[in-house]
């Protein structure tokens, strides 16, 4: 319900992650190739996001409650 993040803060890019049921593996995959993630819950707003500043955004898999 509230946002995390993932990964090492030194990492050269920043990703937001929309959870709309996100592995733990798919993360840990993520940040092993040098992003950081913050993880969204799937009610966060665009200005949510977007006041992280990320270089990118990605939508997870997964259900839909």
């Amino acid at each position: 319900k509230e946002a995390y993040y993932f990964g090492s803060e030194q990492a050269p890019y920043k990703v937001a992650v929309m959870d709309y049921g996100a592995k733990t593996n798919i993360l840990r995959s993520l940040s092993d190739r040098g992003l950081y993630l913050k993880v969204f819950p799937m009610t966060a707003t665009a200005e949510e996001v977007l006041s992280f500043s990320p270089d990118g955004i990605m939508l997870s898999n997964g259900p839909l409650p």
